[in-house]
């Protein structure tokens, strides 16, 4: 790697380590604000996820690092442990945190990249627009002064409004400022630092203003700018080994998924893109960050975004905004103590506007209601309780979505035109190609045991429909699998309509299916010669019997 690296990319690559690390910067340690850890804690997961992915990962251009949603997830919970005390709550991130690689490095061995294809568009959309209301919710407190202890659902909101009298107006001034100050940013110009540009004239105005004089809470100082080792406690595992592998397993559903749409999108029609290699990757990250007193990792579209456009022409963008990270760490540790909590409220609550996305929502809502419905129970469902249950009404509607589609797939009666050949689905515009003798027939699902009683049920519905039926012509184009139950259920049908003087018949099957079908049937001592290569030989064959 280092052999074939030319000297002319430096300069590209160290103006893109620069601006990764602006943002990484300001990022890591509004993440590590958000959920009570040190500076440090958020400024090495931005390092090692740097290094680690420079090494491992599948993107060139991919930037991973502290995320959101992740964050978001570890705050809910920790917010949720009974009785706990704070290094309770810190061990707990931690080891959830380590135990996110360990379970990353398994689904990597048993190569579950498919894993990041179970979250469809609008289940999605409601989760992470939850989720943004939730980071919001979540700095009220640093960003108004008014305690509220519940910030990580929708009674926050409602606590807040109870005590709204009691805001902190220096609190609220500084956070309206920062906010204000990174939306104008931001709106002129992309390459702008805009988090970094935003805390550095905050340590100024501190400073200059005498800013602690005013109440205002500020982020702890940067106590050791080297990582320090972190041994677990045993009894953080005996405590709470389920909450930890609960939310383990969350974080590698959504950081993975995250980090594998930016990684497809980036690769689509460039390079190849190995998404199982992202475990392992993502794996190593969190293992070492976890050792480290660090949080999870995860894609991060906006940074990577910055990093293309940038210039940066190689990987080594990565390693060198790492190292300037570690270098600013070393060599300005007690600036951090200046930085006003607030200031850092006014990033994620910037971070949350941007993960919601009303545009997705009425996009959603105009293609179909039902679809647009389960966006919104995901969005209630995490506001209601919580980000990690919301993941678990997120998958449990997704996976009933995907069984309500198989259970009750489309099916409808064709058309069939002999003089040339075509098959399509029956309308007003080829009523009269229809034959009253003969049913042609398609069901658009794979043949599952559940969905039988459907398949049964509607193709008896078309029978009924037709006045002197002889033949039923089913097309097994879209028919890509046969179970045993369905299978043994349709001989039974195929002896009953036999029963009726109703011949089936069965065309363009693939291989494997006609081979299970026809083992049926063999089964039941029936005919398997029901088959045909495609719709004009079953014509034709229907036509001479």
């Amino acid at each position: 790697m280092i052999e074939k690296y030319k000297i002319s990319f430096l300069r590209y690559d160290l103006v893109g380590a620069i601006s990764i690390a602006a943002l990484s910067l300001p990022v890591g340690i509004a993440y590590a604000e958000m959920i009570g850890l040190p500076p440090e804690s958020g400024i090495y997961t931005a390092v090692f996820s740097l290094i680690c992915y420079f090494f491992l990962g599948a993107s060139k251009d991919q930037i991973i690092g502290p995320d959101s949603i992740t964050v978001a997830l570890l705050a809910s919970s920790v917010f949720s442990l009974s009785n706990a005390s704070a290094d309770a709550g810190f061990q707990f991130i931690f080891v959830t945190t380590i135990f996110s690689g360990l379970l990353f490095f398994l689904c990597g061995y048993l190569k579950l990249g498919f894993i990041s294809n179970f979250l469809s568009k609008p289940i999605l959309s409601g989760f992470l627009n939850g989720v943004a209301i939730v980071l919001l919710i979540g700095q009220i407190t640093k960003f108004t002064g008014v305690p509220v202890k519940d910030g990580n659902s929708i009674a926050g909101v409602f606590e807040f409004l109870m005590n709204i009298k009691s805001i902190h107006i220096p609190t609220l001034v500084t956070g309206l400022a920062s906010l204000t100050l990174i939306l104008i940013l931001t709106k002129a110009s992309k390459k702008i630092p805009t988090q970094l540009v935003v805390i550095l004239i905050s340590i100024i105005c501190t400073v200059i203003f005498q800013l602690k004089s005013y109440g205002l809470k500020f982020a702890p100082e940067i106590l050791s700018s080297l990582p320090n080792l972190f041994i677990p406690e045993i009894g953080i595992l005996k405590d709470y080994y389920s909450e930890i592998l609960i939310d383990a397993a969350a974080i590698v559903f959504l950081t993975y998924t995250n980090t594998v749409v930016v990684g497809k999108s980036l690769a689509a029609g460039k390079e190849p893109y190995d998404s199982n290699k992202e475990f392992y990757a993502m794996g190593v990250t969190n293992i070492i960050s976890g050792f480290f007193r660090g949080i999870p990792a995860s894609g991060t579209s906006s940074i990577t975004q910055v990093n293309i456009d940038s210039g940066s022409k190689t990987k080594f963008s990565k390693v060198l905004a790492a190292m300037i990270m570690v270098l600013v760490m070393v060599l300005f540790p007690t600036q951090f103590a200046l930085i006003p909590s607030a200031v850092f409220a006014a990033i994620i609550i910037k971070a949350a506007i941007s993960i919601f996305d009303f545009k997705s929502l009425k996009q959603i809502r105009k293609f179909n209601r039902e679809e647009f419905r389960i966006a919104l129970i995901c969005m209630a469902g995490v506001l209601a309780i919580g980000v990690l249950k919301g993941i678990l009404i997120a998958l449990v509607l997704s996976f009933l979505n995907l069984i309500k589609k198989s259970y009750q797939p489309v099916e409808f009666e064709m058309a069939y035109n002999p003089d040339d050949d075509t098959l399509h689905e029956k309308t007003m515009e080829n009523h009269k190609l229809i034959d009253e003798e003969v049913l042609y027939y398609r069901f658009n699902s794979a043949m599952l045991f559940y969905n039988f009683e459907h398949f049964k049920e509607k193709l008896y519905t078309r029978i009924e429909e037709k006045k002197n039926i002889r033949y039923v012509l089913l097309d097994a184009n879209p028919v890509n699998y046969i179970d045993v139950t369905f299978a043994d259920d349709f001989v039974v049908l195929i002896s009953e309509l036999k029963g009726k003087n109703i011949n089936f018949v069965v065309f363009n099957p693939n291989e494997w299916v006609q081979k299970k079908f026809s083992e049926s049937l063999g089964n039941a001592d029936m005919t398997s010669e029901i088959f045909y290569p495609d719709v004009k030989t079953a014509y034709w064959a229907m036509k001479k019997a």
